[in-house]
């Protein structure tokens, strides 16, 4: 019987994932204290679930500054506009897209192929895609070369798909709808 996870539940597991991400495979650990102010951040624009969206809303609201600096990017059309060269605007609050990002391995579920970022040492990714047959949806971690990945496929199965609140649009369409409610456009 599928069960509805809340978004803190949901999160709590993700980091429970992380963690033992951390101890499979130690080069992640480097992403605690990103030394690249979240250069994998950079040129994402992510996708925000309904009940992250409420979270995001309320926080921009109360942090008039920190909402000031998300509009000056969503007008130059920066790619994540929560994060700027420094740092991630809202990161005690981030969406679990961000929480999983740079950790995920992805399969599509029509031709089976296989997408992750293979990173380099100063932490530019080079997206990967493979041809494979399908992935069984047990495991969350998945090696790949030398890297170990948390595996989306299993995380949308199993946490996802079973909660309220799911239904996703970008980043880009939240904040219109926000600015545009605030009568900034």
């Amino acid at each position: 019987m599928p069960r509805n996870y809340t978004l803190k539940e949901i999160k709590e597991e993700l980091n429970r994932e992380i963690e033992e991400l951390y101890k499979k495979d130690s080069y992640w650990k480097k992403c605690l204290s990103c030394p690249f102010k979240g250069r994998c951040c950079e040129e994402n624009d992510i996708d925000i679930r309904e009940d992250e969206w409420e979270e995001i809303s309320s926080f921009l609201w109360e942090n008039p500054e920190v909402e000031k600096k998300v509009y000056e990017n969503y007008l130059s059309h920066s790619r994540c506009y929560f994060h700027t060269s420094a740092c991630c605007l809202i990161a005690p609050i981030r969406p679990t897209n961000c929480l999983y990002t740079p950790y995920q391995l992805i399969q599509n579920l029509y031709d089976h192929s296989i997408e992750y970022n293979k990173p380099t040492e100063d932490c530019f990714f080079e997206t990967i895609e493979e041809q494979s047959k399908e992935l069984p949806l047990t495991p969350y971690l998945i090696q790949r070369g030398e890297r170990t990945y948390l595996f989306l496929n299993y995380w949308f199965e199993n946490y996802e798909n079973q909660s309220e609140g799911t239904y996703k649009e970008t980043g880009e369409e939240r904040l219109r709808e926000y600015f545009t409610k605030k009568g900034m456009l």
